[in-house]
């Protein structure tokens, strides 16, 4: 019993290591009092203007590398001052973390004095992009950032995380990233096929249960970290601004039915069952619905809509918990692998939920 929770636990520091640790980042040009920002209420701005000097008093000083504005209808410019030497030379790449940005639009010069531009953003076609990666990348050679250059960002979530590195710290950190990740899901998808393998023999209905649930475990996660974007080419179309969205519903209807057949609540707590049986048969045509209300309106779900649904999943949660103490309680074994596992997806929930109310400035 002992070692097997050692295990267990082991897989679950892991899996917490994996999900929320960072890449080092020794290598990284740090941005701090180097970054500006302006809001376009209006989004009639252009270039020309907000690049003159007189524009400079309307840029707020930003204390951190890190924005949440929300999703708000305004466009933001932010200007970087990265300040390199005249002797500095190379490649560069401007990175900003994964997210549901519409169109991000890079205005840079290369000696000309000409402004030029890049795009990026969850709009912009995989094909149009810079170098294919998880996030949005911009490939910058250094006598682009010896002046200031700017960014605009409009449509969709705007939360943004940016990073400057030199080009081989920056493609080290991402064999780091592909590495670290590739193991922990391929873990997840390998104990997924095991569960697959041994219904064959055992016929338990919550082993397939089980690798559905970390199917959609790992599809919302590589949604929200950007990988299906790179691996289903998908950025540009519909489906992109609503797909991690998408996979949470399944995530919570599925983690629902293993909750149940896993801690065989009909027969051990029926009253619970019968509360995460209606939760899982009526969360979907609810979100359905919000997003059909939403469309008809000719809005796209914001924060609230997202905050409203997150706060949906803690409530499943909660009465998850609830029915593994009930287990615990009984000296039911499983339920016990369950009790210590559930309140990791409380935190996310919670983290998420205040994520996506902008009280927490995280990804």
């Amino acid at each position: 019993m002992l070692s097997r929770l050692s295990v267990f636990l082991f897989f679950i520091l892991f899996g917490v290591f994996s999900l929320f640790g960072t890449t080092s980042s020794a290598n990284e040009l740090d941005l701090a009092g180097r970054l500006l920002y302006l809001q376009d209420h209006e989004q009639k701005l252009t270039i020309q203007a907000v690049s003159q000097s007189a524009m400079r008093p309307s840029f707020k000083t930003a204390l951190t590398s890190n924005f949440n504005f929300g999703n708000t209808k305004s466009a933001y410019w932010l200007k970087i001052e990265p300040g390199l030497s005249l002797a500095e030379s190379g490649e560069y790449i401007l990175e900003i973390q994964y997210g549901k940005i519409g169109v991000i639009e890079l205005y840079f010069q290369e000696g000309t004095g000409n402004w030029k531009l890049k795009k990026q953003g969850i709009y912009t076609r995989s094909e149009k992009r810079e170098p294919v990666n998880r996030n949005f990348v911009f490939a910058l050679d250094a006598s682009s950032l010896k002046e200031p250059i700017y960014l605009r960002v409009h449509e969709g979530y705007l939360r943004l995380n940016l990073r400057l590195w030199k080009q081989p710290q920056f493609i080290a950190k991402e064999q780091q990233a592909v590495f670290s990740d590739g193991l922990f899901f391929g873990i997840v998808f390998l104990v997924l096929l095991l569960n697959l393998f041994f219904y064959y023999f055992v016929r338990d209905r919550t082993l397939v249960h089980y690798a559905v649930f970390l199917l959609c475990i790992s599809l919302f996660f590589l949604s929200g970290q950007g990988w299906l974007d790179v691996i289903l080419s998908i950025r540009g179309s519909s489906f992109v601004r609503i797909q991690t969205a998408f996979f949470g519903v399944l995530l919570t209807i599925f983690g629902t039915l293993f909750t149940r057949s896993y801690l065989k609540l009909d027969e051990h707590s029926p009253e619970i069952s019968r509360i995460l049986r209606f939760f899982q048969f009526s969360f979907p045509g609810v979100a359905v619905l919000a997003f059909l209300v939403l469309k008809l309106q000719n809005q796209s779900p914001g924060r609230g809509t997202f905050g409203t649904g997150l706060l949906i999943v803690l409530l499943v949660l909660i009465l998850c918990l609830v029915a593994a103490i009930q287990g615990v309680r009984e000296k039911r074994e499983i339920a016990i692998y369950y009790f210590v596992a559930t309140p990791l997806f409380i935190l996310l929930a919670i983290v998420q939920i205040l994520s996506s109310l902008q009280i927490l400035p995280i990804g």
